[in-house]
């Protein structure tokens, strides 16, 4: 699928400048993580901003380094950010079982109906 303006629904392309835009603040760039023809995603991101989440954040990095797994943490205003990123296309609900048994193991929160936790992307 094309990226396209969200305004002028006109495509748009990922280059250099729309991204320096992106990270400077001017517009908001969304990533979708599964390719729609294989189910596929090259990367996971984990997003926590809830009280004490940060802690959790720091538990889930510990448990993928000790699992062969190099997440980089990025820190945010309200909590932060663990992003995994793979060398080759996986099945990405293989992809968020795993994360969802890492959590339930080291007792870390996934959002829920009525619960704060992790957001686990691709959904």
């Amino acid at each position: 699928m094309r990226s396209k303006n969200k305004r002028s629904r006109e495509p748009v392309e990922l280059h250099e400048e729309t991204i320096q835009r992106h990270l400077e603040g001017e517009i908001t760039i969304g990533l979708y993580a599964i390719k729609p023809e294989n189910q596929c995603c090259k990367w996971v991101a984990i997003d926590a901003d809830y009280k004490d989440s940060t802690e959790d954040l720091l538990k889930l990095e510990w448990q993928l380094g000790r699992d062969g797994i190099q997440p980089g943490l990025e820190m945010s205003r309200r909590g932060g950010h663990l992003w995994i990123f793979f060398a080759e296309p996986l099945l990405a609900r293989y992809c968020l079982i795993y994360i969802y048994e890492v959590a339930l193991r080291l007792g870390v929160p996934v959002t829920g109906q009525l619960r704060e936790g992790i957001e686990i992307f691709p959904r």
